[in-house]
């Protein structure tokens, strides 16, 4: 193998930090620490030191917390990609639960309920009194208002309202009587079949 390059020959190049914020990205971090180590031809010893002093923040408490002074020796490419799928899971989490709390109505009560219990279980929420008013209050207006005075048990029970109350709207609207004669009957209630499905 080639000799280690002395550090002191390129000066201006320093490892990147990582502190785990949400605003920062740990692939890039790995593979900028990765090219570091590598252009250096640091061994998995010296390698540990280097990451544990550029770590901070939630990552370096992970750091700390999983490989503490005297452990057993591991290879740096193994901490990268272990650090890479730990804090590139918080991210998407983080991501994910904004997306949640953010979540409103925007077409069918069907597609807003879909995406709201397929977060819930990706999150690992329950049901819960604070949820279930979280789905209410992201409701269109006039069914937001129909629904908030009823009390429901689960956010399926509400999801299941929502959709009959817009069901029946969307009958009372006298659609039926408008739609253009030759109108294909096949393409309607789509929403409706689905909930039920």
């Amino acid at each position: 193998t080639a000799p280690m390059i002395p550090m002191a020959t390129l000066p201006g190049i320093t490892p990147p930090k990582f502190s785990g914020a949400k605003n920062e990205d740990v692939f890039t971090f790995c593979v900028n620490m990765q090219r570091y180590l590598t252009l250096f031809q640091l061994p998995d010893e010296q390698a540990m030191i280097i990451m544990a002093m550029h770590l901070s923040g939630v990552a370096g408490k992970w750091f700390n917390s999983k490989y503490p002074p005297g452990c057993d020796p591991t290879t740096a490419k193994a901490v990268l990609e272990e650090l890479h799928n730990t804090f590139n899971k918080t991210i998407d989490r983080t991501q994910l639960r904004y997306r949640f709390h953010n979540l409103v109505q925007k077409g069918s009560v069907t597609d807003y309920g879909r995406e709201f219990i397929h977060l819930m279980g990706v999150l690992n929420i329950s049901d819960n009194p604070q949820v279930i008013f979280q789905f209410i209050n992201g409701l269109k207006r006039e069914t937001k208002s129909q629904l908030a005075m009823t009390e429901f048990h689960t956010v399926q029970d509400a999801i299941l309202a929502a959709t009959k109350y817009d069901s029946t709207m969307f009958v009372r609207s006298g659609f039926h009587q408008s739609r253009p004669k030759h109108h294909d009957d096949s393409a309607m209630d789509v929403d409706m079949i689905q909930v039920k499905s």
